[in-house]
């Protein structure tokens, strides 16, 4: 199969959606070990890599080159400048460093609608980092990241071991320090080969090494930028301060004296919390408004083809074959007077008949305008295909 509309279902395939978020997500590491060598193909290839390296003036820090062994600085495969020295990048390459090529999907367009797609679906931001390994090596000692991390195996294999969790659930900015968190006992370890996924909780310590044998490694490293609670809570305590002079009234005067948590101070916290909680369900709905327009308003659009997609709308017919563009991240509300698609940036709105046509329309990968289920007419049905197309959302075949 190959991964050219890479779903959350897809990329998780034979797991159900559900099964993984109810037993693994934020909970227990997934292993999908497939036999389907095919299972990401399309997606990303050491050709790719090569034609990346060789036809662009690349900086640190898109690209950059770890070891196990030593520490490696910058300066030994860079100009002055930043600029990537191709030689030296290559030769400690082949001495055992990993190149990391970090958030290639702003340089390659399935890595970005894999990432859009995902976005999508579990409403979180993410970034894909590429790892590439030759055979014999190691690029990291053992470590957790402080986000979730979906890995998918390219090309070649690694051997992966999983270590007892370090930290439940890190958040961002808990970046894993060796100094001050040891690594637990080994509890897992196991071959990824190409098609085979690998689901790691965050805070979950792991490492990865080839093999001799192996030859060179080529993994895809999809983390899931989540938005927390604590993030939630963070926006909902500034907003009812603005409402409230409760939370916005300065700490008792000498409060950094001994002795200055008086009765008085704890409950007037007291109170504060309780109004801050009461403001904060009240306001419910516009907080999760606030990320989800935060959310769906900074996906750009990237439209390969649109020029193409424009000079043929005048021979679309009813039977021409359209489908959504992979990587839409989009969201759909619905009155008994209108239906309105966010998505880009820009809302749209349409009469309330047309809500079951355009939910359909973003859900197909191909269909045709005859096929839409709606109250339109034929005259109205092409009105509506070729308006999602000139915002880029559909694409015709």
């Amino acid at each position: 199969m190959t991964m050219n509309f890479p779903t959350l279902a897809r990329i998780l395939d034979p797991m159900p959606v559900e099964a993984f978020f109810r037993d693994y997500w934020e909970r227990a590491p997934l292993v999908l070990l497939r036999d389907r060598p095919r299972a990401f193909e399309g997606m990303l290839s050491l050709s790719d890599i090569d034609r990346y390296l060789g036809a662009n003036d690349l900086h640190h820090p898109s690209v950059s080159l770890v070891d196990h062994r030593r520490k490696i600085t910058v300066e030994e495969y860079t100009f002055p400048s930043g600029l990537i020295d191709a030689v030296k990048l290559f030769k400690l390459y082949d001495a055992g460093a990993t190149m990391v090529f970090a958030q290639l999907e702003t340089h390659h367009q399935a890595l970005f609608e894999c990432v859009r797609s995902l976005e999508h679906d579990l409403s979180t931001r993410f970034q894909a980092n590429i790892y590439l390994t030759p055979g014999n090596a190691r690029g990291f000692h053992p470590h957790y990241d402080s986000h979730d991390v979906f890995v998918a195996q390219v090309e070649g294999s690694k051997h992966w071991m999983l270590y007892d969790h370090a930290i439940d659930l890190p958040l961002r900015r808990q970046e894993f320090d060796p100094s001050v968190t040891p690594c637990g006992a080994l509890s897992r370890e196991f071959d990824l080969n190409p098609g085979d996924l690998l689901y790691i909780p965050r805070g979950l310590m792991h490492d990865a090494c080839t093999t001799e044998t192996s030859g060179h490694s080529l993994h895809i490293t999809l983390g899931a930028l989540f938005t927390s609670w604590s993030e939630l809570l963070s926006e909902a305590l500034g907003r009812w301060a603005l409402t409230d002079v409760h939370g916005r009234r300065a700490l008792p005067p000498g409060f950094a004296r001994e002795g200055a948590s008086t009765p008085e101070a704890k409950a007037y916290l007291v109170e504060a919390l309780r109004r801050f909680a009461a403001g904060a369900e009240a306001d419910a709905e516009g907080l999760f408004e606030h990320f989800s327009r935060d959310l769906i308003d900074t996906r750009h659009p990237r439209l390969p083809g649109q020029f193409t997609q424009l000079a043929g709308l005048g021979a679309l017919t009813l039977d021409s074959l359209v489908g959504v563009r992979p990587g839409v991240v989009y969201r759909i509300d619905a009155d008994p007077e209108r239906v309105t698609l966010s998505s880009y940036g820009t809302a749209f709105t349409f009469p309330a008949h047309v809500a079951d046509a355009l939910r359909f329309a973003l859900q197909c990968e191909r269909f045709t305008a005859r096929e839409l289920p709606s109250a339109l007419d034929d005259a109205g049905r092409m009105v509506l295909i070729r308006k999602l197309i000139k915002e880029g959302v559909l694409r015709a075949w």
